[in-house]
């Protein structure tokens, strides 16, 4: 399944929903990580403050990459258009 995340919290959703399909908990995914828990849930609760390499190690573990798209390439490909400026 393809999670397309446009700012930090919708980032977070997807790497919660990606956790859970997995059936991990976050203390699993933080050991897996050598993270601590509360720095998994900051992840996931959209934290703007999530450094990048946590993003990237949380990925890693839950076996997905980033894959950065142009907006508007996506907005047309779901039948959307973009908003006015």
């Amino acid at each position: 399944m393809d999670y397309f995340a446009a700012n930090p919290r919708s980032l977070g959703q997807a790497i919660r929903a990606l956790r859970l399909e997995r059936g991990l908990t976050q203390a699993d995914l933080a050991e897996a990580c050598v993270l601590r828990p509360a720095t998994v849930s900051a992840a996931e609760n959209g934290s703007p403050g999530t450094r990048a390499e946590t993003i990237f190690r949380l990925l890693g573990a839950l076996d997905h990459r980033m894959h950065l798209r142009d907006r508007r390439e996506v907005l047309r490909e779901l039948g959307l258009e973009e908003p006015a400026r």
